[in-house]
């Protein structure tokens, strides 16, 4: 019964089409002509429109080419929009390739061409200074879109979807761009924001699989809540000093290698790095005056708290600095060489997912003499049944009866050195079960002697290291180490 009356509908079009078709647009005439190319023309404003409403939504899958003339002011809200009144999918087929508009155009209406999934082209005339929320939203088939100067906002999602665009020029008269604007552009290949834009919304950039190359010019006050996140092919950005914050998800699981966050950025929201699988280094302008960067690694400024661990930094070991106090959600997420850890006995806060998949972590050495507690969060997705975690000798027992900490493989170390930096060097030892530990802070030749005088050399890197050794009592720069 459906398909009959389908095919009704369809040869009820065909034969209104055989025929030329005219009406009314508020003040404004249109006319649909045998050659499927809807004219609207007059003096003013396209009425605004439910999605319909539209005087010629009947015949909204025949039009192939909209010729906006010159006096029109203004496209109205939803006039080719195709999609049900209660959803942003399309109901019905859109075959309009081309629209032509008038420099008389000041403004686009919100869900203008939403859904127009033909449309190849679309030139923005030069006194348009508004395009409306969804106005161009899931255009998938859209490879060109020119803006032109004079454009102001370009509201949330109006390119949203429009998976064929494989470039788009800002013009230097834009001041904002909405929530969600150009997500999933995913052919969109490179971006320049003018120095004239100064917010960024949500979602700005976000799932932009092909983006390479984003230059950021001067005069951006914020970059918004996720704006390049799942950007996968994005390696570098510039910020400029105009930034003063980089809010949550900025930048999360995206293709960056490196980053400067410049002395203006006083705000950094959550994660703005978590999971960047690539990112070896971040760099923090030393006139900063919230935040700061040592061997690539991302704290606050008075390095009490440790934000960002590349999650790509090569390092195999990395011992947290004494005196950070709270290790960030996800700080440590997806690292993707970090074998070994030291955590100072000066954490008392571990955030939430902080070691998220890091799953290559077999080791963490721990400071604390009573384990501190620790929510089921904390090491959310990490295999802690395949982690050795080295606690200090005689308190096996409490971490064997602590929440999460249980679920380690947990050994003692000796503490006789009381694990202090040896006497004018910058390394430190611990006795372990069948090893030495030595943790250093620079590369160097380490000599350890048993009691019996034989001379033991290792080459030591920097961060933790490991030798085994049989059980005994050892000697390192006048220090006793005792192996169990």
């Amino acid at each position: 019964m459906k398909k009959v009356l389908m095919l009704f509908f369809m040869s009820a079009l065909t034969s209104v089409i055989s025929a030329q078709v005219s009406g009314k647009a508020g003040d404004l005439d249109w006319i649909l002509s045998t050659d499927r190319v809807l004219t609207v023309s007059g003096n003013g404003e396209m009425p605004d429109y439910s999605v319909v409403s539209t005087p010629w939504r009947q015949y909204i899958s025949i039009i192939e080419k909209v010729i906006i003339s010159e006096g029109v002011t203004h496209i109205g809200n939803n006039a080719f929009n195709t999609s049900n009144t209660d959803t942003y999918n399309s109901a019905l087929e859109s075959n309009i390739f081309e629209v032509l508009m008038p420099n008389t155009m000041k403004s686009i209406g919100e869900r203008a061409f939403m859904n127009c999934s033909k449309l190849k082209k679309v030139e923005i005339p030069k006194n348009v200074t508004v395009i409306g929320e969804y106005a161009f939203y899931k255009c998938e088939n859209l490879e060109s879109a020119i803006l032109s100067e004079g454009l102001q906002n370009i509201n949330g999602y109006s390119f949203y979807g429009c998976k064929s665009l494989p470039t788009i020029v800002i013009p230097n008269s834009v001041e904002s761009i909405g929530n969600w604007a150009f997500q999933y552009c995913s052919e969109l290949e490179s971006i320049l924001i003018p120095e004239s834009v100064k917010n960024m919304g949500w979602y700005v950039f976000s799932d932009c699989t092909n983006l390479e190359s984003v230059i950021i010019q001067d005069g951006l006050t914020n970059i918004g809540f996720s704006s390049f996140q799942y950007c996968t092919n994005l390696s570098s950005i510039n910020i400029p000093e105009s930034v003063t914050s980089i809010e949550n998800y900025a930048f999360e699981k995206s293709g960056l290698t490196t980053i400067t966050i410049p002395k203006s950025v006083s705000i950094i929201g959550d994660r703005i790095l978590g999971s960047c699988k690539n990112l070896v280094e971040i760099n923090v302008d030393d006139t900063n005056l919230s935040y700061s960067s040592v061997d690539g690694v991302l704290y606050n400024k008075d390095m009490t708290d440790l934000i960002q661990y590349p999650a790509g930094k090569l390092n195999s070991n990395f011992t947290i600095p004494n005196g950070v106090e709270k290790i960030v959600d996800y700080a440590f997420s997806n690292s993707q060489h970090l074998t070994s850890l030291l955590i100072p006995k000066s954490v008392i806060n571990i955030g939430s997912g902080t070691f998220y998949s890091s799953n290559l972590i077999n080791k963490i050495i721990v400071e604390w003499e009573e384990p501190i507690k620790l929510l089921y969060n904390n090491f959310f997705a990490f295999n802690a049944s395949m982690c050795k975690l080295m606690v200090p000798q005689g308190t096996s027992e409490s971490y064997k009866n602590a929440y999460v900490w249980k679920d380690f493989i947990i050994e003692e170390y000796s503490v006789e050195t009381s694990i202090k930096k040896l006497r004018n060097t910058k390394i430190d030892v611990y006795g372990s079960k069948n090893s030495i530990i030595i943790n250093s802070e620079v590369e160097t030749k380490v000599n350890i002697y048993s009691i019996m005088g034989i001379n033991y050399t290792f080459n030591v890197n920097i961060g933790l290291n490991e030798f085994t050794m049989q059980k005994g009592i050892y000697i390192v720069n006048k220090e006793k180490i005792i192996v169990q």
